[in-house]
């Protein structure tokens, strides 16, 4: 089975986002790729009781938000992302 429905569909999204948003695709993706570690961060600590990197990791992507401009909310492990009303991510 190929991927290419999948990745055709993120990368039409990731455009639109751009578009929508008047943000720089660079920008974007290396917001995605803090977001992609920000959980995989949580994974691991949530397993050993270390929240502490985690924290950090949030804290990294909200800056990194911040820095272009968008909202950031964390309703559960995956963040809301957008300029006005967030929307999910990821």
């Amino acid at each position: 089975m190929t991927r290419r429905p999948a990745q055709l569909d993120y990368a039409l999204r990731f455009a639109a986002f751009c578009n929508e948003h008047k943000v720089a695709a660079s920008d974007l993706a290396e917001l995605v790729v803090l977001i992609r570690k920000s959980v995989r961060t949580y994974e691991r600590a949530n397993n050993s009781d270390d929240m502490a990197k985690y924290d950090r990791s949030v804290d990294a992507v909200s800056a990194k938000a911040e820095q272009m401009g968008l909202k950031i909310d964390w309703p559960g492990l995956y963040p809301t992302v957008g300029s006005g009303h967030p929307i999910p991510c990821c």
